[in-house]
């Protein structure tokens, strides 16, 4: 957790170029992953993880590398869009990642 705050941290500290809402937006996003990778940490535990990259088990990828990487591929993404799609890209991620914590939640996760 401490890792992906960290590298969560250098990354936005690299885009000068966004608005004080991008950066909030972009923590919104960040709170809202690191929710749910300590969800499918419990998840994986229990081997019920429906992403296929991770695994059922976490065999595939550890949770611990997998979140702080699309994290870090995220915030990638930002960086290269043009300023004016910035926004749409990210309430769309907020809301399936919303979407996730929320179905995880309803599981007991």
């Amino acid at each position: 957790m401490n890792r992906t705050i960290c590298v969560m941290a250098l990354l936005l500290g690299s885009c000068v170029s966004w608005t004080r809402a991008d950066v909030q937006r972009e923590g919104a996003f960040g709170t809202l992953m690191a929710t749910d990778m300590m969800q499918t940490l419990t998840i994986t535990e229990e081997c019920s993880e429906i992403n296929p990259i991770i695994g059922n088990c976490g065999q595939n990828v550890n949770p611990l590398i997998y979140f702080p990487i699309t994290m870090a591929l995220h915030v990638l993404v930002m960086h290269l869009l043009p300023p004016n799609w910035r926004s749409s890209f990210q309430y769309i991620s907020i809301g399936a990642e919303l979407s996730t914590v929320v179905t995880n939640e309803m599981n007991g996760y």
